[in-house]
């Protein structure tokens, strides 16, 4: 910003993230790249997603991606292996979702949908809400009844923004508290 200048990174990139202090993306073509020099990233694995629209997260040696099926990959960045964990069974490609991660912890915000030829509604479900994924040992445990639209990780606290307001939330009880 202080020279004014620009430098190409990197071309065709879907996603961008930094993990580590190091810079990654994700190119149009599926490969995670470590970008290390300008003009010049590296492949550090080729992902192959079930469904798109796919994003990814890093959590430690291991990259989170929540696919168009609503189902978790973790892929193993060491052993180049990837393991699909279903956020819930049976759901649609139109499904609202949102995925967050810290270095320890996956949350998934889920609600259903129904579609009607080119309309896609709201439904009720009894998996509507917040879930946490362990993904070493693939196991899914629902946390609360609500959806938030997105959910953020600070320091351990799970914090989540539905109807633009606030929310803490237990991830223990599923305990809501209204911040603003």
């Amino acid at each position: 910003l202080d020279t004014k200048t620009e430098t190409l990174l990197c071309r065709n990139v879907s996603q961008l993230f930094v993990h580590q202090n190091r810079l990654y993306a994700v190119n149009m073509e599926d490969k995670l790249m470590e970008i290390t020099a300008p003009g010049q990233p590296q492949t550090v694995l080729e992902l192959d997603p079930d469904a798109y629209p796919y994003y990814v997260l890093p959590q430690g040696d291991h990259l989170l991606a929540l696919d168009g099926s609503n189902h978790l990959l973790v892929v193993s960045r060491k052993l180049g292996s990837a393991e699909c964990i279903p956020i819930v069974e049976g759901s649609m490609a139109n499904d609202r979702t949102y995925l967050i991660c810290d270095e320890t912890q996956i949350f998934v915000s889920y609600h259903a949908t129904k579609t009607d030829g080119s309309i896609v509604k709201d439904a009720d479900s009894e998996h509507n809400g917040v879930w946490q994924v362990f993904a070493d040992t693939k196991e899914v445990r629902k946390v609360c009844d609500t959806y938030f639209e997105s959910l953020y990780l600070n320091n351990g606290v799970l914090l989540g923004v539905t109807d633009g307001k606030l929310y803490r939330i237990d991830a223990e009880t599923g305990a809501l508290e209204k911040l603003n």
